[in-house]
């Protein structure tokens, strides 16, 4: 074999091993991109995490909520259990019933709860976590629909005076659908039961 034709081989061997790495490093890339939970192509429109401020002036001391945007009413009815155990396992869980009512003639469409920020008054700590289930709704018009949300959230940081009582809790919940140009961000207090195990 020449020299001419070694060099060929050889190139060809170079080719096709560019190729299969820069596959391979962009399927790593477009992986390592996409958070858990988070497959939606909206989310790209929408606020990451909603950011941590301080509390409000005041604490809504309704534990159900209203909000009303346009023809839709949405009500909330949010709790939380904190929960320590003795050998220092700490964690919440999340619980929010919810019950939505199209009064108009459209249909409501890509309705999503994103996420909820828990903050408590008694110190800087929050969270923010996603929902179960994460997905779209739809609702037709002039319709009625109940659901209910949850996460759990295994959390060693999680204060220790919150899982004993005493604090205040509340929580700020990101939802959005299509015919909506802005998210609705509404503060809802969470009715918080304290589980030693």
């Amino acid at each position: 074999m020449t020299s001419l034709g070694r060099s060929d081989k050889n190139l060809r061997y170079l080719l096709a091993i560019s190729v299969i790495v820069i596959v391979i490093g962009s399927l790593l890339i477009y992986g390592l991109s996409i958070q858990p939970g988070e497959y939606n192509p909206r989310i790209e429109t929408q606020p990451h995490p909603i950011p941590p401020v301080a509390p409000p002036e005041e604490i809504p001391s309704d534990e159900i909520v209203f909000v009303e945007v346009d023809d839709l009413i949405i009500k909330l009815t949010p709790e939380m259990h904190t929960y320590a155990t003795h050998n220092g396992d700490k964690g919440t869980s999340i619980r929010i019933q919810v019950t939505l009512k199209n009064n108009g003639t459209n249909t409501v469409e890509n309705l999503h709860f994103w996420k909820v920020t828990i903050y408590w008054t008694d110190g800087f700590a929050n969270f923010t976590s996603g929902f179960i289930p994460n997905t779209n709704y739809t609702l037709q018009a002039n319709s009625t629909y109940a659901m209910e949300l949850e996460d759990s959230h295994d959390w060693t940081g999680i204060p220790t005076e919150l899982c004993w009582g005493g604090s205040q809790v509340y929580g700020r919940i990101l939802i959005s659908y299509d015919s909506n140009d802005s998210c609705i961000l509404t503060t809802a207090r969470f009715d918080v039961a304290h589980i030693i195990e």
